[in-house]
């Protein structure tokens, strides 16, 4: 089995978007939401690369690790076309952390929610997702290498 490496690792919010698609077929966000298109560049084998997509926000916390408890990640279809798009979405923002006693200092630091999407990178479809505004999105690349790690 070959290991998989971290080829490229982007922050999107929005900001991905190249317009290089026509997504007008698509739905407009909806209330408090956020469209996002996600457009990948060509690669000479794209059988050989995968994205992840994690959502997320910056958060003032402690030392301890953190994660949001709670959200989902609904894959709808849209209607004439058969293209796939992605609706995320948050019940609230309860955080569980280890407990490790801290010093007290508090940072800046992106938590996750569990909600995430894997799958085969494609340059043909753009990627759409609606999030809530306040919600990032973080797209990871991940390219297939021919040697083992030791």
């Amino acid at each position: 089995m070959k290991k998989l490496i971290i080829f490229f690792i982007v922050v999107v919010m929005g900001g991905l978007s190249l317009n290089a698609s026509d997504t007008t077929m698509f739905p407009k966000a909806k209330k408090g939401y956020v469209k996002h298109v996600i457009e990948l560049e060509e690669k000479e084998d794209e059988s050989k690369f995968k994205i992840e997509v994690a959502f997320g926000k910056e958060k003032l916390v402690d030392c301890n690790l953190h994660q949001f408890l709670d959200s989902s990640l609904t894959t709808k279809t849209l209607d004439g076309y058969g293209y796939n798009y992605y609706e995320f979405d948050k019940s609230s923002d309860d955080m569980r952390s280890t407990m490790m006693f801290c010093d007290g200092a508090r940072m800046e630091k992106f938590i996750y929610y569990p909600s995430k999407i894997e799958k085969s990178y494609n340059s043909r479809l753009p990627l759409v997702i609606y999030t809530p505004k306040d919600v990032n999105v973080e797209v990871r690349i991940f390219k297939e290498i021919d040697k083992f790690i030791k």
